[in-house]
């Protein structure tokens, strides 16, 4: 195991403080915060203008219209009221109020300590929040005049996450990536799953309410004739999801016997010339370990025996934990004995998920890092050495290409080709 290892979009220096999201006293004191900042999104994009790759962050004044009235959560019946104190109405907010808000937590200044939180469950003043509260706003269904009536937002562009992100701080991109995912959950859940009846946020957004739920509600019986299933008990549906993905990398004895090979694939859909270690959903009932090894031979027919995790990052695409591990491939008689074949062994015939897999020398791999187009994402040389050309090449002559650091399967390669991974 790789000790200590921070991925990229992971670790944000955030406190969460998750045990305030119910008190609608204290995220209506942050949401107004003077030091409050937003990060704006439209249709899971964000939104970019001024030095590249940063992120605009807004301020509560410049959207304040767009936010709605007062509370801001705990809101009631009709807009503008407060709702009286009950289990769905914590913190609760309502779409035809105003953009969709997700609390991300607070920056905190040096050396503030935790309050308790009976303290700050009915905070009043902002001098109780020490730090920087940051938020998520969802401007997918606000009309394009409105945002570019804003100061904030009129001059920024809507970007494609993907490379939009590549070029963030580390702090930046950590924020983004539970910024990206929540508002994704919160706009893919406007129904109860339990009874298709209307949804609506609570904790901050955190949480999904049924409305039938809510005290005044005229519908107390959505579902076969009775409640709401979800008014009772702890639902998995109410709370927002992440998906386990593990993504691996194997190994074989390279034809020399003096290092290794590693295995790499490619789908139809990824740009040409891009390779990178194959991955896959965790499902039910499985370990990580398990995962590793039926993935594998699913995709490219070769038998893993030893797995080893290395470290994990959030994937905010919409909502993923990719669990990084490497494997031992073991090879059957046939290609144990055909090493020099980069082929041997592998099967796309089995889920065809695959265009191509193929392994690659630790040399190859090396060469693909030193080129500076040899990763997705332009980046600067590697720091062992000058840069070079790769000659690295698939069978249609397109320089191979794999990710950057900045996604895991970036860090398992390089991790590798530079020989930090003894003893697999």
């Amino acid at each position: 195991m790789a000790d200590n290892i921070v991925n990229f979009h992971s670790s944000p220096p955030i406190n969460r403080l998750s045990y305030l999201r119910s008190s609608a006293a204290f995220l209506n004191t942050a949401v107004t915060h003077p030091r409050a900042v937003f990060l704006p999104f439209h249709g899971g994009r964000p939104l970019l203008h001024g030095q590249p790759g940063k992120p605009a962050y807004v301020s509560f004044d410049n959207i304040s219209k767009l936010v709605g009235p007062a509370p801001y959560f705990g809101q009631g019946e009709k807009a503008g009221e407060t709702a009286e104190e009950h289990k769905w109405t914590e913190a609760c907010r309502f779409k035809e109020n105003g953009v969709p808000l997700v609390f991300l937590g607070v920056l905190e200044d040096d050396g503030v300590e935790l309050l308790p939180s009976e303290e700050v469950k009915n905070i009043r003043s902002y001098d109780q929040i020490q730090g920087v509260p940051y938020w998520a706003v969802d401007m997918t269904d606000v009309p394009d005049e409105w945002i570019h009536a804003v100061d904030d937002l009129k001059d920024g562009r809507w970007s494609e996450p993907r490379s939009a992100t590549a070029t963030y701080s580390h702090f930046d991109a950590s924020v983004f990536a539970v910024a990206r995912s929540m508002i994704d959950w919160s706009a893919r859940n406007g129904f109860c799953p339990a009874c298709g009846s209307e949804g609506y946020s609570l904790w901050g957004g955190w949480k999904l309410g049924c409305v039938t739920n809510l005290p005044w509600s005229k519908n107390k019986t959505p579902y076969k004739g009775g409640p709401c299933p979800s008014g009772k008990g702890l639902h998995n549906f109410a709370h927002p999801r992440t998906d386990g993905v593990i993504i691996c990398a194997v190994v074989r004895q390279s034809p020399t016997g003096e290092g290794e090979d590693v295995l790499l694939g490619r789908q139809r859909s990824w740009p040409k010339g891009m390779y990178s270690t194959l991955a896959g959903f965790l499902e039910p009932g499985e370990t990580i370990e398990d995962a590793v090894r039926r993935e594998i031979l699913e995709e490219s027919g070769i038998v893993v025996g030893y797995v080893r995790y290395h470290s994990s990052q959030p994937w905010p695409y919409p909502a993923n934990l990719m669990f990084g591990c490497y494997a031992r491939a073991e090879l059957p008689a046939s290609a144990a004995s055909d090493l020099n074949n980069p082929r041997a062994g592998i099967r796309l015939d089995l889920d065809t998920e695959l265009e191509d897999a193929r392994w690659f020398t630790r040399a190859e791999i090396r060469s693909i890092l030193g080129d500076p187009d040899g990763t997705i994402i332009r980046q600067a040389p590697p720091k062992d050495g000058p840069a070079t050309e790769s000659t690295v090449k698939t069978a249609e002559g397109m320089k191979v290409r794999v990710p950057p650091r900045t996604a895991i399967a970036g860090v398992l390669i390089s991790e590798w080709a530079a020989g930090r991974m003894a003893n697999m």
